[in-house]
């Protein structure tokens, strides 16, 4: 037995928040508190909202890229919510593969010819009846009703 450990880093993760002013302080010191390393800081300009969030209608987008254990994330988000400036954030693992994947499959840019969207079934092997005219179907009535 070695006694020696090799330690996994720890994952990555990204807040997005959507503040009322740029005071980013309170946030940093969560994430120093809980022994979170910073990567990467982004503060967008002030933003129209398309809708009133706790009566305001502009605010400013931060993302922050950080590193920390898992056990902290839980402690880090029951921080955030105290956080007067906050409006929204949302904190999920940081996945640097997401960006790069085409997230439009080439197989299913366009409908298959012969697809019927509404129903979701391919339409073009159905077996299809002849039409029948009104002097036929009349016969087939008169046949059935005698």
């Amino acid at each position: 037995m070695s006694d020696i450990q090799t330690k996994i880093p720890a994952p990555d993760y990204e807040l997005t928040i959507l503040l009322k002013d740029t005071n980013i302080l309170p946030v940093k010191n969560i994430l120093e508190k809980h022994n979170s390393s910073l990567k990467e800081e982004k503060l967008s300009e002030e933003t129209q909202l398309a809708y009133p969030i706790s009566k305001q209608n502009k605010a400013y987008f931060a993302i922050l890229r950080f590193q920390t254990e898992p056990e902290s994330v839980s402690l880090i988000s029951a921080d955030l919510k105290f956080v007067y400036n906050i409006l929204r954030y949302f904190l999920g693992r940081f996945n640097p593969e997401a960006g790069k994947r085409n997230s439009v499959r080439p197989d299913r840019q366009f409908p298959r010819e012969g697809f019927d969207r509404r129903s979701s079934r391919d339409i073009s092997s159905k077996p299809t009846e002849p039409i029948l005219t009104n002097e036929a179907l009349q016969e087939k009535i008169k046949e059935i009703l005698k």
